[in-house]
């Protein structure tokens, strides 16, 4: 059972993010078509980009993949390239910031990040109408916190309740926060966007490197 829900929320931050990718780039190349073949082929071609993405993403699911593309894997620079992939030909505008010393993270870690900021930003491009999506990373001597805060539509207290307990991609978050001693939050209010939070707890060594608990 836990190995079906680790594929289940597996499957869902990965193939359905990129599925909503390339839907909204076929959308706007049909859009776009009419009146200017050149637009359209550019979104024609993110969406080939998603498409080989979310190949690569399903190889890493089957076979539970750790590789990285880089030596030194870096969260902060991943949240943002990804991030702007996810929002590509939106009005969504991603900004990423750090706050504290950056500390080498175990690649559990680092993978969990990636996967909430990406479902993230995923619902805000889906759900939100927003135009400004703010990530930060913030470090502290025994935490790493995710913040992704919109500038959308919001929503009021009793609906964001109902949706935290039925949304598969809220939950999937939550999950994945638990599942390594942390913490999650959604908090949003109507006209005033919503923003989650995510807390890890990290034990520190005499080195001064960091390990999840």
């Amino acid at each position: 059972l836990a190995e079906r829900t680790r594929l289940a929320r597996d499957l869902h931050d990965t193939l359905e993010q990129a599925l909503t990718g390339i839907a909204l780039q076929l959308d706007t190349t049909a859009t776009l078509l009419p009146r200017s073949p050149d637009d359209a082929e550019r979104h024609l071609e993110l969406a080939r980009g998603f498409m080989r993405q979310s190949q690569i993403e399903l190889r890493r699911s089957i076979w539970d993949l750790r590789s990285r593309e880089l030596d030194q894997f870096d969260v902060a620079r991943a949240l943002l390239h990804t991030s702007q992939h996810i929002a590509e030909g939106t009005q969504l505008r991603i900004e990423v910031e750090t706050e504290g010393d950056a500390l080498p993270l175990p690649e559990t870690v680092e993978e969990n990040l990636l996967r909430i900021g990406q479902e993230a930003v995923t619902n805000v491009v889906k759900h939100s109408g927003a135009t400004l999506a703010t990530i930060r990373l913030g470090f502290s001597h025994n935490t790493v916190t995710l913040t992704v805060k919109d500038n959308g539509k919001g929503l009021v207290p009793e609906k964001l309740a109902a949706i935290s307990h039925n949304h598969f991609g809220l939950v999937g978050m939550t999950e994945r926060a638990k599942r390594l001693g942390g913490r999650f939050s959604v908090a949003s209010m109507p006209g005033e966007g919503t923003t989650i939070t995510v807390s890890l707890p990290l034990a520190v060594t005499t080195n001064g490197h960091s390990f999840s608990t």
